[in-house]
């Protein structure tokens, strides 16, 4: 009686287990930190309750993600604040500026004459200091005007000195710069009685 030949070794089967893969916000998280840090942190957020949910891989760029994304809000926060603060102390330091060029305590009082039907016609000397600040307005800047008593010739003295537009200093507004009284509309200043000489056409402040 023959003996029956053993049987075949056994075989063993595995299954691969299958990568797992990455969380696609994950990766949008840590790119979107470096160009937008807030984006940065909201993908971070996502990703991460998404990973805790699916097991996908990616946690460490999602973290990597936020710590940037916060690191660089945060610093853009700042340099926001600095700039702004910056900004606003040069506007303030350039307005202090203006209202000092402006500042008529130090000019003295002087006396023009000025044509009374035209009540702002003015011929001061040459030397005076209310020429020189007839001369020098500009369109939009304002004058103190002050009209004295009258004179023997139908005149009367008046005073002109610069002010600060908005304040109650002001008495009348340049609208227009001209050597002619008949480019004006109303009331005007002038610094003497000659076409060359500077005419300012005026509007009420």
């Amino acid at each position: 009686m023959t003996t029956p030949p053993p049987p075949p070794p056994g075989q063993f089967y595995y299954q691969p287990f299958a990568p797992r893969k990455t969380n696609g916000l994950a990766i949008a998280a840590l790119v979107c930190s470096l160009f937008f840090a807030p984006l940065g942190i909201l993908f971070g957020h996502i990703s991460l309750s998404q990973i805790k949910r699916t097991g996908d891989e990616g946690r460490g760029l999602a973290i990597a993600g936020l710590v940037i994304g916060y690191i660089f809000t945060v610093v853009g926060v700042v340099v926001t604040v600095v700039v702004v603060a910056s900004v606003v102390s040069f506007m303030h330091a350039v307005d202090d500026q203006a209202n000092a060029a402006y500042d008529t305590s130090s000019y003295p009082t002087y006396s023009t004459t000025e044509d009374v039907p035209s009540t702002d016609y003015s011929t001061p000397d040459p030397s005076d200091d209310t020429a020189s600040v007839i001369r020098q307005a500009q369109v939009g800047s304002c004058i103190h005007r002050v009209t004295g008593a009258t004179n023997s010739d139908g005149t009367s003295s008046v005073t002109v000195t610069p002010a600060t537009c908005g304040s109650n200093y002001a008495t009348d507004r340049v609208t227009k710069r001209t050597n002619s009284i008949y480019d004006c509309d109303g009331n005007w200043v002038r610094t003497g009685g000659s076409t060359s000489d500077t005419v300012l056409c005026l509007e009420k402040e």
